[in-house]
């Protein structure tokens, strides 16, 4: 690889104004490229057949309103104190405006959702105390009921023997009548006490369906205790806003809106401040910013301290902007036809900045040496083989020790042709 990279640093070397020529016309193409077939980049990204994927899909499907993204609010108040009564309904008021925002299904009122538990809690506690009087109740009610066909087993149990010594007296036909209608009396009693047990059974079944019900409200409850969206001293609140399009799908346009809706509101009202979570203040990565301008920076010092002249140091930095450019336009020059992400720009950008600069190390081994002193090689030597290698040895040798940790075959090669060279141009001067 050094030998090809010492190949081809060197035919650059030769033919500086055809490469450099040869760059600007890439890049100009680039450019054009961009400016005839560039189109918008789109804000999402989905991978389909990931697991992440088939749940959004999924969920799109059967519970079209839960599929949607969602971006996190935090509240707070500035003196650390609970928010007031008009704070909350100031806020509330803000947040109801932003659910009319264009691609945000509803928004989740963390004041309201707290109103909402407690008033759960207590309705909860109302139908477990519910629950207890009616089988307290239901209790007392099946106690009358047995109680009652306690003393109809009686009666019929009299009855029954009075109906005995009635037919030993021989004066069953002459009480048959009486007898008759004490015992339809008791077969109606007995009547009327299985309807009321059925009415018993009933309403029992629909208690303990309803305890169910509690114990289950109860076990939600609990499990949610620690889960709040209002802070347990009051001074700091959390508001969910649930977009209509998946997270990867929720344009940067919604987000700014919501954003600057959410911001203008909360300026309004006194003693509250507001900040965005990462889901929905993250923008698309840019190109320039102040990191890569930082680096730009950094390494424009660096490479001065390690190459001592400007103009060795400028080459590197000029080429790695050039790969940038070429990178960047080249990729982007193809977004009108497929779709492609914000992202593109600075994976672009990546990608070509280090093949810039590592374009310059290997171009620059022909002419870094030549510049650092200020005049040409050519003049020292008299011969045409001493002329060439002059030219090509020493700056080879020089430029490789900044280049490539180690010294190469090719430089080793370079610095041998070299010396021989120089030997043979002593040996003519000598002989003359």
């Amino acid at each position: 690889m050094a030998e090809l990279l010492y190949r081809v640093g060197r035919g650059a070397a030769r033919h500086v104004r055809a490469v450099i020529a040869t760059w600007l016309a890439v890049l100009v193409v680039a450019g054009v490229g961009f400016a005839v077939g560039g189109g918008t980049l789109t804000d999402s990204f989905s991978i389909p057949g990931t697991p992440t994927q088939e749940v959004t899909d999924r969920l799109a499907d059967e519970i079209p309103e839960a599929a949607g993204g969602t971006g996190t609010v935090v509240l707070t108040t500035t003196g650390d104190e609970a928010f007031t009564d008009a704070q909350r309904q100031e806020l509330s008021a803000v947040l109801a405006d932003v659910a009319e925002v264009e691609g945000v299904e509803a928004v989740v009122d963390p004041f309201q959702s707290e109103a909402d538990r407690e008033a759960q809690a207590a309705q909860l506690a109302e139908g477990e105390q519910q629950v207890a009087d009616g089988r307290e109740q239901l209790e007392q009610g099946q106690a009358q009921l047995d109680a009652a066909r306690e003393q109809l087993e009686q009666g019929q149990a009299q009855l029954d023997a009075a109906r005995a010594q009635a037919e030993a007296a021989g004066q069953a036909e002459a009480v048959a009548p009486q007898l008759d209608a004490q015992q339809q009396q008791i077969d109606a009693g007995l009547a009327e006490l299985e309807a009321q047990q059925e009415q018993l059974d009933a309403s029992a079944a629909e208690l303990e369906e309803g305890a169910a019900q509690a114990e289950q409200g109860r076990a939600l409850l609990d499990l949610a205790a620690e889960i709040r969206v209002v802070s347990q001293d009051g001074d700091a609140a959390v508001a969910n806003v649930v977009f209509t399009e998946d997270q990867f799908d929720v344009s940067q346009e919604t987000k700014d809106a919501v954003i600057g809706a959410i911001t203008d509101g909360v300026a309004d009202v006194d003693g509250v401040t507001v900040d965005f979570g990462s889901d929905i203040s993250m923008e698309a990565p840019s190109i320039i910013g102040p990191g890569e301008v930082v680096g730009l920076v950094v390494a424009a010092v660096v490479l001065v301290v390690m190459l001592g002249t400007l103009i060795g140091a400028g080459l590197p930095i000029l080429t790695a902007l050039v790969g940038v450019g070429i990178a960047a336009l080249g990729s982007l020059a193809f977004s009108g036809v497929v779709e492609m992400s914000a992202v593109t720009r600075s994976s672009a950008s990546c990608s070509g900045s280090p093949s810039g600069s590592t374009t310059r190390c290997s171009s620059s081994t022909g002419t870094d040496a030549s510049s650092r002193k200020g005049t040409t090689s050519r003049s020292r030597s008299p011969s045409r083989t001493g002329r060439r290698a002059t030219r090509w040895s020493s700056p080879v040798r020089r430029s490789s020790s900044r280049c490539w940790p180690s010294t190469s075959r090719a430089s080793r090669s370079s610095a041998s042709w070299a010396r021989s060279a120089r030997r043979a141009s002593r040996s003519r001067c000598s002989s003359r």
